[in-house]
């Protein structure tokens, strides 16, 4: 089977145009669940994703793909307008998709002590008794790979930059295999 990658998780931040805003007021009247969130900013549950939303007017957007984060930020938008508050013309508002989470399938398994080795010890981290994933810092997006051949690549800045990581520790796992075999 060829490998697989999936986006599993995408974050967007934005900022509204005005500062003070009441978040206790927004959590009775906007339709959402609402949760308590450390520090001055409240979490709301959209239908197709979750906000951080500060007094301030900053925002963070997660949701489990790129069009949901924009559904989930047209959701808060709509909120907004209904309840008459000024935050002008979308097109106004700050906003950009800031980091994309990946899952990978190698759809094999991995020797992830030889695998740390091939790659350079200073530019891994293994400990199995710590945690079970190599900590590989050998591309521009930190990789997470377990033996069972799962890999979690987080902090993307682009779905490219995320598919080409991926595409690169495909094609290096693929030729470390054929050299020391893992």
């Amino acid at each position: 089977m060829k490998p697989e990658l999936e986006i599993v998780n995408v974050v967007g931040s934005g900022e509204l145009p005005f500062d003070g805003l009441n978040l206790e007021q927004l959590a009775e009247d906007i339709d959402a669940e609402v949760k308590e969130h450390e520090g001055s900013g409240k979490d709301f549950v959209f239908e197709n994703g979750g906000i951080t939303l500060y007094d301030s007017g900053k925002y963070i957007i997660k949701a489990a793909n790129e069009e949901l984060v924009y559904a989930t930020q047209n959701e808060l938008l709509d909120e907004l307008l209904d309840l008459d508050l000024p935050i002008g013309s979308r097109d106004d508002i700050k906003f950009e998709i800031c980091n994309f989470v990946g899952h990978g399938k190698l759809n094999r398994s991995v020797d992830l002590i030889k695998l740390s080795i091939a790659f350079g010890l200073e530019n891994t981290e293994y400990e199995a008794e710590q945690f079970p994933a190599l900590i590989c810092r050998e591309y521009d997006v930190v990789t997470l790979i377990y033996g069972n051949g799962n890999v979690i690549l987080p902090g993307a800045s682009t779905k490219e930059e995320l598919e080409r990581v991926f595409d690169e520790l495909v094609a290096d796992i693929k030729e470390i295999s054929e050299r020391i075999g893992l």
